[in-house]
């Protein structure tokens, strides 16, 4: 069975923490947004946010696994700043992507005579570079969910730093389906998130309890309501980062055995080279 299937047990014990966190991580994130007024370093805070949520959420995952970890809020911080500035790069590599690639698949249709009316064409080249562009983008976050498991689990006060490239592309595929299910699921409350809109919620209700009033969203489970959309991006969020510490296990286990093995060959050719070593002094030293 595929490693991100057999997070799904692993997600109903991280959902819970997840969605416990979720308000005050609204807050949080809203403070921290705050920030972003600020000329110069307002340009980076939005993306260290976004990383800095996507962290907590791999800590809730990470000790629904049965993992310690205490990470210190700067480390967190600094590791979320670090893939902001790869995620800021990697997005200015989608979008020239994005418009070149689409604009070769307008050339191709209108060459066989496909693309019918001026507009259509237009729509073609539009439609086809964002979908291109949200398909990388969600190809992106899985290549870095890895890494940022590996952040989390050593940004304590005995961290050894922030290491973006340590797994970076582990689990991809299996992370990308879990991203996409996210992302159709969530319907259009996708484009905002679980963290914005599970705000949107407690602050329209705080607002009607004080104010005497019904609660301006639909109170159903539907999955196109407010309330059903974001309950299924938290247990669709909860499955990705389950699946990223499953994925970032089997690394540590590989790379541990085979850190290991190294160690066992080095030491075998220690051996093998004192065994010659004596040998030949034995040699010259002649029979006794």
């Amino acid at each position: 069975m595929p490693l991100f299937l057999q997070a799904l047990p692993l997600s109903l014990k991280t959902v819970w923490r997840y969605l416990a966190v979720l308000p005050i991580l609204g807050i949080i994130a809203l403070l921290l947004l705050l920030a972003s007024i600020i000329p110069g370093i307002g340009y980076f805070v939005p993306g260290t946010v976004y990383a800095y949520c996507i962290m907590t959420g791999l800590r809730c995952a990470l000790v629904a696994r049965g993992h310690t970890v205490d990470p210190e809020f700067g480390q967190m911080l600094r590791g979320g700043l670090v893939f902001c500035l790869m995620t800021i790069g990697a997005t200015f590599v989608i979008e020239y992507l994005s418009v070149y690639l689409s604009a070769g698949i307008l050339m191709v249709v209108r060459a066989f005579g496909l693309g019918g009316e001026a507009w259509s064409g237009v729509w073609i080249w539009l439609g086809g570079g964002l979908s291109l562009y949200v398909f990388l983008m969600l190809i992106w976050g899985a290549a870095l969910a890895v890494p940022m498991t590996a952040v989390v689990a050593d940004a304590d006060a005995k961290g050894t730093g922030v290491n973006p490239f340590k797994g970076l592309g582990t689990g991809i595929v299996g992370l990308s389906i879990i991203s996409l299910i996210w992302m159709i699921g969530g319907n259009l409350f996708s484009f905002f998130g679980e963290v914005a809109t599970m705000f949107a919620l407690v602050s329209s209700t705080i607002y009607a309890v004080f104010n005497a009033k019904d609660p301006a969203w639909d109170v159903s489970l539907s999955p196109f309501s407010l309330l059903g959309g974001t309950l299924f991006m938290t247990w669709a969020s909860s499955w990705f980062f389950s699946a990223a510490v499953l994925y970032w296990e089997r690394a540590e286990a590989r790379r541990k055995a085979t850190a290991s093995a190294q160690v066992k060959a080095s030491r075998a050719t220690s051996d093998d080279l004192r065994a010659l070593r004596e040998s030949r002094m034995q040699k010259e030293r002649g029979p006794d």
